[in-house]
């Protein structure tokens, strides 16, 4: 067997029923350590996946956070906007009841 491995190596052939024996061999080594790259690769690809969804969502959620905290909650009735109804109408606190003109700074 080591003399047909040699040979192969070589490039030369002792016993071909040998060489072939260890040519088959090889190729089911090659085939296997080819798997397992794969199986790996794919593993580390799909990982890659999941935290780039991850990171997408964090990020998704901090802009959506972020434009709620910038939202300017006043308009030319309410000084304050509490919310607003289901039919889309605001409500809160307005400028008259806190004794200021719309849009005058609050002392």
């Amino acid at each position: 067997m080591l003399r047909a491995v040699l040979n192969l190596m070589r490039g030369g052939l002792v016993d071909g029923n040998i060489a072939a024996g260890a040519q088959l061999a090889a190729d089911r080594q090659a085939a296997f350590y080819c798997m397992e790259y794969t199986k790996a690769y794919q593993g580390k690809a799909a990982f890659a996946k999941q935290k780039k969804q991850q990171r997408r969502a964090r990020q998704k959620k901090e802009t959506r956070d972020n434009l709620a905290k910038e939202e300017i909650l006043q308009d030319d009735r309410f000084f304050f906007i509490a919310g607003y109804t289901s039919g889309g109408a605001p409500y809160g606190v307005t400028w008259e009841e806190m004794g200021l003109k719309p849009w005058e700074e609050n002392e």
